[in-house]
């Protein structure tokens, strides 16, 4: 008999999607989490006095040992952060509540999701259904602008296109404080089409996505002008090279402004946690 997953079920994957994005709304999970540090005192906290030195067979002093375990995680996380740059992509939507915006319309589809899900009508996950739309939105826009000379011509002033209706990929200009056409490189209205309906295929290997989620900064009430969320593919699956591909012909393509959408590489960057380490070891 399948499985009909319950509302705390529901509740986890949509929270795993969106996380602070959702909002105040109440989940079956709103229940609060126990203190995760202990009051200082409490069980465990060693008592406070004198502080006997430990060394190691070696003679390394607890301190030095500290000290090289500090370098050793900052090594290994900088590995890690390279490691992840590979197969990581970072969607930029453009916030607020317009038509053509994407984050109401993802908010939509989760809601449809959540409700034919519970119903034991869908076995896809939420991140699965939520890329294959943006896939199919990308489809659909670049199908329709296709057609729109109005649109077309609006594109052109902006430089998002060639004359010939070629997709320009874009870089912020700090001075004209816009975006500019780079001077190489562009991508024909076929050359989208195939791409995304090849990456529409590959995503429907649910194992391929590990992670589609919102930003661990995103709020939802805040007044930024856009919504970031992170895609996480797995490197175990041979379909991930072709997929970060046809990610990566994407970065700053002006195809994507179409879903008031950027993408872009991960940077590998130390956490603020690793950060605090390196300056603590003076490293």
């Amino acid at each position: 008999m399948e499985h009909v997953p319950t509302r705390m079920d529901l509740d986890e994957e949509e929270r795993q999607c969106f996380g602070n994005l959702l909002g105040k709304r109440a989940l079956a999970l709103g229940v609060e989490s126990p203190n995760k540090y202990p009051h200082p005192g409490g069980k465990g906290v060693p008592p406070q006095g004198g502080k006997e030195e430990y060394r190691g067979k070696s003679g390394t002093s607890s301190d030095q040992l500290l000290h090289k375990v500090a370098k050793a995680l900052i090594v290994q996380s900088d590995y890690l952060s390279r490691l992840q740059s590979d197969h990581t992509v970072i969607f930029t939507f453009r916030n607020g509540d317009g038509p053509q915006l994407m984050v109401p319309l993802l908010h939509e589809v989760a809601a449809n999701w959540r409700d034919q899900r519970s119903k034991g009508k869908v076995t896809k996950s939420l991140k699965q259904t939520l890329l294959q739309y943006v896939t199919a939105e990308i489809i659909t826009r670049v199908t329709t602008f296709a057609s729109d000379q109005s649109a077309q011509a609006k594109a052109q002033e902006m430089g998002w296109v060639t004359s010939d209706l070629e997709y320009n990929y874009l870089d912020w200009n700090a001075e004209e404080q816009r975006l500019v056409p780079r001077q190489e490189g562009t991508l024909t209205q076929d050359q989208v089409l195939a791409d995304a309906r090849r990456l529409k295929t590959l995503l429907k290997e649910q194992e391929l996505i590990i992670k589609f989620s919102a930003a661990r900064n995103a709020q939802p009430d805040s007044t930024s002008e856009t919504a970031t969320l992170v895609l996480e593919l797995s490197l175990q699956i041979p379909a991930a090279a072709e997929a970060m591909a046809i990610f990566r012909k994407w970065f700053a393509s002006s195809a994507l402004l179409l879903l008031s959408l950027r993408l872009k590489p991960a940077r590998p960057e130390r956490s603020p946690l690793i950060k605090e380490i390196q300056e603590a070891v003076g490293w």
